[in-house]
This record gives structure tokens, C-alpha cells and sequence, in this order.
């Protein structure tokens, strides 16, 4: 299971029917489940891909969800707009209002200072807390480095390992994630209903 899931190749991507950033976020996701936890999701993943469904703004959707309900509380808290920055575009995207591709680059341009410099000068806050935010603005460069990929149609790994690391629970995060996978392959046209998008 694993070798078909992980092949990053686009045959892979058209033989299961599955985007290649998608499948890019389940195989990140399988392989950080805990071992008794990977047969049954590998399983789950195959028998929940819809037949003829567009499943494009699958992976939209839960980049938003890792985005707005990981990675942009700790961002707000230490007062650092790149995350949602990179939301807010994502959220754009999926209601079919494509921005220009020099917002996209400043956007990651602005993720990517946060994450090597601006999080971390950060005053008041622990050392902890200052590594989590800059990790949820690295997901959030990786998520607007995304964007060209999704229009092409290739593979990339997305901000899941990075936001992992800006949630206060790292373990409980995979399981959670494994889930929202699986619920959005069952329910493709159902999209993320956050702040950004109605």
C-alpha cells in the first residue's frame, strides 16, 4: 500500500484518480501515523475516492483547515499576518477568484521572512511559543508554494509537516488530519467553511 501511495509520480496521480498535491498530503499523512494506524487509513483512502469527481479543491480545503485551525492562532498571537495572508488567497481560490501570481509571490515572499527571522524577535513570548509561530508561517510559505503546483496539476508536499509543528500537540494532530482527508474524499463538493470563506 504504501509503495503505490508514495510513488510521487503522475501516473500515480491519474491511475488512483487523485490530484498530485493531494496525493502528495495523504502519503505525508500516512507516513506520520503511528504504524498500527497506517493499513487502515491506506484502506480508507482507496475505497472513499469518489468515481469521476473533480477532486481539485480537496486538497484547497484541507490546506485551509491546517491553515486557519493550526497554523494562524499562534500567528495572530505573536501578532504575524503571513499566514493568514496565505488564507485569505486560498480561500479566494476556491470561491474562483484567482489572484495575480505577484500577490501569490509576496504573499510567500512576506511567509518566508517570518519564518527565518520575523516570528522569532518576537517580545513577551516563550521560546516555544515564538517555534510554533514560525513554523505555521513556513506551512503558510509552503501552502503559497503551492499555488503553482495546483494550477499544474504536480507534485509538491504541502504545509502539513511544518503545521504539525506549530500545533501544541503534534501527535494528535496526524490522527486529525488522516480524518479530514478522509471526510473530504467522501464529500468532495462539500468546501471548507472557515472565516474566509461563506
Amino acid at each position: 500500500m504504501k509503495a503505490y501511495l508514495g510513488d510521487p509520480h503522475v501516473n500515480t496521480s491519474r491511475d488512483l484518480g487523485i490530484p498530485c498535491l493531494l496525493l502528495a498530503m495523504i502519503d505525508t499523512s500516512f507516513d506520520h501515523l503511528q504504524e498500527d494506524e497506517r493499513a487502515q487509513f491506506g484502506a480508507e483512502v482507496l475505497e472513499s475516492i469518489p468515481v469521476g469527481e473533480d477532486l481539485r479543491n480537496v486538497w484547497v480545503s484541507v490546506a485551509l483547515w491546517i491553515l486557519v485551525d493550526h497554523c494562524m492562532p499562534v500567528a495572530r498571537q505573536v501578532g504575524h499576518p503571513a499566514v493568514k495572508r496565505v488564507a485569505e488567497l486560498w480561500a479566494c481560490e476556491l470561491l474562483g477568484d484567482r489572484r495575480d501570481w505577484s500577490v501569490w509571490e509576496r504573499a510567500k515572499v512576506d511567509a518566508w521572512a517570518a519564518y527565518t527571522g520575523g516570528v522569532a524577535s518576537g517580545e513577551g513570548f516563550t521560546v516555544a511559543v515564538l517555534q510554533r509561530a514560525a513554523y505555521a508561517c513556513k506551512a503558510a510559505w509552503e501552502a503559497a508554494r503551492c499555488w503553482k503546483h495546483w494550477l499544474e496539476g504536480s507534485w509538491q508536499v504541502g504545509p502539513a509537516v511544518s503545521a504539525s509543528r506549530a500545533t501544541e500537540n503534534q501527535k494528535e494532530f496526524w490522527p486529525a488530519l488522516a480524518a479530514r482527508l478522509l471526510e473530504s474524499l467522501r464529500q468532495p463538493a462539500k468546501r471548507y467553511e472557515g472565516p474566509f470563506v461563506a
